[in-house]
């Protein structure tokens, strides 16, 4: 089986048709070493002390500014939507896993009076939860059959909306020049708002686009 044949036959049945296997692997070649250089421009940044010289109340704008970049690339690009659709749903959701040890972050820096206490109970516990939701809803999904739709729709729905309560509450104290926030600036919970929270809540969008105007 060549490389070519394999690609094609992991895509999902209904794509497999509508995205060349050249296109899928080109895309993904060039998402992957996109999001790598982002992650080392973050670490670079951060081990340099750019980030902790940034004005607290300037850090939602790279969150933003990350999020609306993804997303005018996804609504922009044919091949980069057809790529998004062709990725299981089920990796879609596992990604959210790593929101269990971002919550634990939370609660450690929590715990040793450097974050705001309403923020690590906002963002802390919703990522939990997320993070360990995503695991039985994807081994759920094998047995759910035409119902395993709706499971993702419902996860998803629930995760954007953490999603929005968590990067509220960080917005809020951040724009109150909240000193504690200054955690977020330094390793490694830079890595949190700066890299993780833009790509995880670009993705939960177009996971939700996907299962809300495709059939697969």
């Amino acid at each position: 089986m060549t490389r070519r044949t394999k690609i094609k036959s992991s895509l999902p049945s209904v794509l497999r048709d509508k995205v060349p296997a050249a296109t899928y692997a080109r895309v993904q070649f060039w998402l992957f070493s996109s999001l790598a250089l982002w992650a080392l421009v973050v670490l670079g940044f951060t081990a340099a002390g750019i980030t902790a010289r940034v004005p607290t109340p300037l850090l939602p704008i790279p969150v933003a500014l990350g999020m609306v970049v993804l997303l005018t690339i996804y609504a922009a690009s044919e091949a980069f939507r057809d790529y998004v659709h062709a990725l299981d749903l089920r990796a879609l959701t596992l990604f959210n896993v790593w929101r269990v040890p971002a919550a634990l972050a939370f609660f450690y820096f929590g715990a040793q009076g450097e974050l705001p206490g309403i923020f690590v109970r906002n963002a802390g516990w919703g990522d939990f939860i997320a993070g360990v939701l995503a695991v039985p809803v994807v081994l759920g999904a094998v047995w759910l059959g035409a119902r395993r739709r709706a499971a993702f729709t419902a996860y998803h729905l629930f995760s954007i909306t953490d999603f929005v309560v968590a990067v509220g509450t960080g917005f809020y104290f951040s724009l109150l020049s909240d000193p504690l926030m200054d955690t977020l600036k330094h390793l490694p919970m830079a890595l949190i708002p700066l890299y993780a929270v833009p790509i995880t809540g670009a993705f939960s969008l177009m996971t939700l686009h996907r299962l809300f105007t495709r059939r697969a």
